[in-house]
């Protein structure tokens, strides 16, 4: 097909008009070269058809502990901004101006420290030099301004402070060099503004960082506010020198909501912290308002062939403190033919003299009571008239529900057991009726339910921490474990091996404790053949699972300090509800052997109490604080009763009337059981307050809450239980009293080292490490280390005030011993 002429002539036309918009787009930029000059101001403008390039040649400026920052400011808008390229020998560097944050925040002034590499000394080099290179697309003029000056402070040295200002657009580095004595330091930071930054450690490799967005995939960093520390070990960095990165986030959510650490199944945000004011970010601002100083400083600090004398010391202090006079006490008594755990008083062999022998026969009043002081036949038939309504009511009793010892399979034990445990003067005897084989049974499982729930619990939980921890060694994120970045002592692939190796106190001393009760256990067995009517019955099941709570203990809290966080909070504290409740079971079983609950049941409540515990930290509201105070009142409540008539209580729908009846004598009376009474008011004063008050302050701590619940009820009970002895005559030993003083001094130690609060998992990281704290013992251990050590001490003689409280009644008879 052929065009015409005017056809020809119209693509002719067309195709003109083409090029000549196409070269008119395309008109070239010209490019201005210059010398620059170091520390001096230079101005200038660009715009698209203009660009600046500077030449700048400092082979006779720069020195091993100087780098070169280079700082420009420019007018420039978002639409068509200032771009700033540096050339350098081994990389580039670029960036646009004006720099942006979030919230439409601007900052026209930028500046960049260059790689100080000084590779080009090696080559021989003789005319280093970089380019900088200025341009935009605006087709309008842009002003700037460029400084490029020599940073001197840009080396730091140790043990020296030095103060360095960073911003959002501005963020500074500094360098330090390793000694030839110097293997592992501290670097430090500490600001007095609360602007939200990120301290970097990183190698030398260039380039360093572009801004804030490349500052978190290399090396180790943290968030920060007013406190951070990294610790730099020489072998991490094979130029032994390493880079300090301080950037300034252009607002302050990070270190407000923990980015690793926020709970998801919650609306508030628990890592807010404290209300303190915040200098940073407000909207709209466009100058320097979040620049910020920090100040900056380098220690020594041990290195891991220099650990070994913290190591030792707890070791001996534990051995000759403690495993030493244990060992010398035993031996003492072994020497001196001691072979009962106390003497028979004088009252006692008078009684025997007299023909009143327990349990076995002597005189025994009408329903197993034995006439001494107000225990009369009298009370006993007018408790046996009390209780007649009662028996009435009892139409058939189920052969499988309850049996005790020589009463099995008999059709009349429900009325026998409300004879004898309800009388108004109650003896041992009357609660020891179960055989002694039995019993053992049944408290042996206590320590064997224990194993196989620990084995089961720990292994799972050493896999996990020490996940954690090597996600923390890959990435380099210290925001994902709480440490006290100060005081905390590397060894190998654990960040923070002082906290981990301060729980071997529990461990020592746990290991102990079941040393001397399987002594006693041994003793007892041996010493008991002949005498199973006298003093408490010794059942052991209990202390083992004491003694197996305290190493595991320090097992699973060495576990939660390698990488202590939101996560793993529960891995510290099951345990110590464990300690506390078995200390609890074990005061109810000395005085009621036949009533202690059984081991499925009391780990059953174990269990729940750690779902609690969870639920509480990762679900807390005020619906749940309402559900827990009617729950924790309702149980206290069930307990009381339970506790007051002897487990004698149905919660059946048939045996409400017969409650009733019960109830009857202490409500329209005065209490028959007025210790019982005494003791249980008390606790439910103190639980109903706990639960109330809970629910109206809502504490963010859940976990430790719970535990003080647990811990002021056992204590409540303990005090009570030596004040009851003392009222009934009984004595107690000098080895319990001793005891007893040391766990008051050590308790009261141990608690002020604690609630130093050196971190909190309820707080973001930035704000946990406001209350970071250097070492204290050894330039090694801190206060939570100093904790675990008074705790541990603390826990082992409260376990051995149990053990021995009750050696004063190895040689009286149960008929004697009254049930408080």
């Amino acid at each position: 097909m052929k065009f015409t002429l005017c056809g020809q002539l119209y693509v002719l036309f067309a195709l003109f008009w083409i090029v000549k918009a196409n070269f008119k787009r395309r008109s070239p930029c010209f490019a201005n070269y210059h010398n620059g000059t170091f520390g001096s101001q230079t101005n200038g403008t660009v715009s698209v058809s203009k660009e600046d390039i500077y030449n700048f040649h400092y082979i006779d400026h720069l020195r091993n502990d100087t780098a070169v920052i280079v700082q420009v400011n420019s007018n420039a808008s978002h639409n068509f901004p200032l771009l700033v390229v540096i050339q350098q020998q081994k990389g580039v560097l670029s960036w646009t101006i004006p720099f942006s944050g979030q919230e439409k925040s601007t900052y026209e002034t930028t500046s960049h420290v260059l790689c100080p590499d000084n590779q080009f000394i090696k080559t021989n080099m003789t005319n280093p030099f970089f380019w900088v290179s200025l341009s935009s697309s605006s087709p309008s003029v842009v002003a700037y301004s460029l400084y490029p000056k020599l940073l001197d402070n840009f080396m730091l040295n140790l043990d020296h402070s030095q103060t360095v200002y960073a911003s959002p657009s501005e963020p500074m580095i500094n360098a330090f060099e390793f000694s030839k004595d110097v293997d592992t330091v501290l670097v430090k930071a500490e600001s007095r503004m609360s602007a939200c930054s990120i301290l970097s450690v990183q190698g030398t490799k260039c380039p360093i960082f572009d801004l804030e967005r490349n500052v978190e995939f290399t090396g180790n960093f943290q968030t920060m506010r007013y406190k951070s520390g990294i610790v730099v070990k020489k072998d991490d960095f094979p130029s032994y020198k390493f880079y300090i990165v301080t950037v300034v986030l252009v607002d302050n959510e990070r270190c407000k909501s923990g980015k690793n650490n926020k709970n998801p199944f919650r609306n508030d945000d628990i890592f807010r912290g404290s209300s303190s004011v915040d200098h940073g970010l407000k909207k709209n601002n466009v100058k320097n308002d979040r620049k910020k100083s920090v100040t900056l400083k380098i220690v020594k600090i041990p290195s891991e062939n220099e650990y070994t004398k913290a190591i030792v010391i707890p070791i001996l202090v534990f051995s000759f403190g403690f495993y030493v006079p244990s060992a010398l006490y035993i031996l003492y008594q072994y020497k001196n033919g001691a072979r009962k755990l106390s003497v028979p008083s004088q009252d006692i062999l008078e009684d025997e003299d007299e023909g009143i022998m327990p349990e076995g026969g002597g005189t025994i009043s009408n329903y197993g009571t034995t006439e001494r002081g107000n225990v009369t036949t009298t009370s006993a038939q007018s408790q046996t008239s009390e209780l007649n309504d009662m028996q009435t009511i009892q139409q058939s009793i189920d052969d499988g529900s309850q049996v005790d010892g020589e009463f099995d399979f008999l059709h009349d034990i429900e009325e026998d057991k409300e004879i004898y445990r309800l009388k108004k003067d109650l003896c041992l005897s009357d609660l020891s009726k179960k055989k002694r084989k039995r019993l053992q049974k049944k408290y042996s499982l206590y320590c064997w339910n224990l194993i196989i729930i620990a084995v089961f619990y720990a292994l799972p939980v050493v896999q996990l921490v020490f996940t954690y921890q090597r996600v923390l060694n890959a990435s380099g994120d210290q925001d994902i474990c709480y440490y006290n970045f100060y005081c905390s002592r590397p060894l190998g692939p654990v960040s923070s091996f002082n906290n981990v190796y301060s729980n071997i106190g529990y461990v020592m001393l746990g290991i102990l404790f079941f040393l001397l009760v399987w002594r006693r256990d041994l003793q007892h067995q041996r010493e008991s053949v002949n005498d199973e009517h006298l003093g408490i019955p010794q059942h052991y099941g209990i202390f083992y699972a004491l003694a197996l709570s305290l190493i595991m203990e320090g097992i699973l809290s060495a576990c939660y300090h390698v990488c202590p966080s939101y996560t793993n909070f529960q891995f510290d504290t099951s345990f110590m509800y464990i300690i506390a409740c078995l200390i609890i079971v074990q005061l109810y079983s000395t005085r009621h052997p036949d009533l202690a609950a059984k081991p499925h049941i009391v780990f059953g409540t174990f269990a729940a109490i750690i779902l609690v515990a969870v639920s509480g930290v990762v679900f807390t509201s005020f619906a749940f604080w309402t559900i827990f105070c009617f729950v924790l009142i309702t149980f206290s409540v069930y307990s009381t009763t339970q506790m007051y008539y002897m487990g004698r209580i149905r919660l059946s729908f048939s045996e409400i009337k017969r409650s009733f009846i019960f109830l009857k004598h202490d409500i329209f009376s005065c209490p028959v059981y007025k210790d019982r009474m005494v003791l249980l008011l008390l606790a439910n004063l103190v639980n109903w307050g706990l639960a109330i008050n809970g629910m109206a302050t809502e504490p963010k701590d859940f976990a430790s809450y719970l535990l003080a619940i647990l811990i002021v009820n056992g204590l409540i009970y303990l005090l009570f239980y030596v004040v009851m002895k003392i009222r009934n005559g009984e004595k107690i030993f000098l080895i319990s009293i001793l005891c007893s003083l040391l766990t008051l001094i050590c308790w009261t130690g141990s608690l002020v080292f604690f609630l130093q609060g050196l971190t909190s998992w309820q707080k973001s990281p930035a704000y946990s490490r406001e209350n970071n704290r250097d070492c204290i013992l050894f330039n090694f251990y801190d206060d939570h280390d100093v904790w675990h050590f008074l705790s541990a001490i603390s826990l082992f003689l409260s376990f051995m005030i149990l053990l021995t409280l009750n050696d004063d009644l190895t040689r009286t008879p149960r008929n004697q011993i009254r049930v408080f």
